[in-house]
């Protein structure tokens, strides 16, 4: 079991990545795209629809950072109540806060879906270039899809008391700020 669980780690880990730097590949082009924006609308030469474009890529670039963070032990934790605690009682707190976490990816993934599914049942499309509203939601569905799979993973990783890591330790290459 030990093997196979690691064999997934590994596969997640890598489609988690590959996520994420498509994320960063999105944002940074977002990033090209509004300082053109923004200079051609200081020459009077507004772009149409900017802001839908701008929409668009942020979602997909947000959603695509999460199953990364998630694997990487990187979200905001507060640990000043638990740095003391036993780490077999450490232990059953990281199980039951990566449950929690994977119980309200899913809940935020499904409305994501219902969402998209309304959107495009309705045909609903953008105000200024008519994109398919849709579309935004698979691109950010995608990713959080990904997130669904990765939180759960760690949830039962963490219920077999193989996560390696309690939950007052990030991951390496994260630092804890706080006194």
């Amino acid at each position: 079991m030990a093997d196979m669980t690691g064999r997934v780690r590994r596969a997640l880990e890598g489609l988690s990545a590959a996520m994420a730097i498509a994320g960063g590949i999105v944002l940074s082009l977002a990033a090209i795209f509004a300082v053109g924006a923004i200079l051609l609308s200081a020459a009077n030469r507004p772009v149409l629809g900017d802001t839908e474009i701008m929409e668009f890529a942020a979602a997909a670039a947000i959603a695509s950072f999460l199953p990364w963070a998630q694997m990487r032990n990187a979200h905001v934790k507060i640990t000043v109540f638990t740095d003391r605690l036993p780490t077999p009682l450490l232990m059953a707190i990281d199980a039951i806060s990566r449950v929690a976490f994977a119980l309200v990816a899913t809940v935020l993934a499904w409305r994501l879906a219902v969402g998209g599914i309304d959107a495009f049942g309705r045909t609903r499309m953008t105000m200024f270039l008519e994109l398919p509203l849709w579309a935004g939601y698979l691109l950010a569905g995608i990713p959080m899809a990904l997130w669904v799979v990765v939180t759960w993973f760690l949830a039962l990783e963490a219920m077999l008391g193989r996560n390696g890591r309690p939950s007052s330790q990030p991951d390496r290459g994260f630092e804890e700020v706080g006194p």
